[in-house]
């Protein structure tokens, strides 16, 4: 009886152990997918590797950058930022004018931040900017899954697409390597443009600062399974 009575205290105790050791380590699960940035309250994905690394000291991820603003330094690119009033997240790089962003779709590259974090007013002729206004994020959002890795597989290329077309690449004349440049627009084929997403995944391979689908995921999306018109 005495027995039973000492395995049933050690039990409780182990359960409480347990527990405890449950609750003080659900902040650190809760964080795993997303975070917070200022000033504008966009989420930062806290979910993938290359643009979150696991700190050596903490042990867990932590966002290569501590802000989004115009002036950010983005250590790789594209870094991904969500509204999570919008379907899709801003994919951010470094322009020459400072930080630019594509939200997807037909949609230019557009300097940071978009209109709806940060807006301006013309009074008099004379364009204010005013304070960036947080956004208010929904409860549990660092709880709200990461992106599809299909999503990112098709929709990286066309980011990629866009800002080369917005900041073409500049090349040495090929008769005088160390002369004049002239900049070499990829997706302009005899003055059209065309979508050469082919080229543009050439162009990404060889820069090893811009991301793939992989590196953000941490991991090789296998889409197998998809057939043709899923695609």
């Amino acid at each position: 009886m005495m027995l039973n009575s000492k395995m049933a205290k050690k039990i409780v105790w182990i359960l409480f152990i347990l527990l405890a050791f449950v609750l003080c380590y659900q902040p650190i699960v809760r964080a795993q997918n997303w975070v917070a940035l200022p000033p504008f309250n966009t989420l930062w994905p806290l979910w993938s590797p290359a643009l979150s690394p696991v700190d050596p000291v903490t042990g867990v991820p932590t966002p290569i950058v501590s802000d989004l603003s115009p002036s950010t330094v983005l250590p790789v690119v594209p870094g991904i930022a969500w509204d999570p009033a919008l379907t899709t997240p801003y994919l951010l790089f470094n322009g020459p004018e400072g930080l630019v962003y594509w939200s997807g779709h037909w949609t230019p590259v557009q300097p940071w931040p978009p209109s709806s974090l940060q807006t301006t007013v013309n009074s008099g002729g004379v364009i204010y900017t005013l304070p960036p206004t947080p956004l208010t994020l929904p409860a549990g959002y660092a709880d709200l899954p990461p992106l599809a890795p299909l999503w990112l597989l098709e929709n990286l290329p066309l980011a990629y697409n866009r800002y080369f077309y917005t900041y073409p690449v500049f090349i040495p004349y090929p008769w005088n390597p160390t002369g004049a440049v002239y900049p070499y627009n990829p997706f302009l084929q005899g003055g059209y443009y065309v979508w050469n997403i082919p080229l543009v995944n050439e162009i990404v391979a060889g820069t090893p600062y811009f991301l793939s689908a992989y590196d953000i995921l941490g991991y090789n999306p296998n889409f197998s399974f998809l057939t043709a018109s899923d695609l």
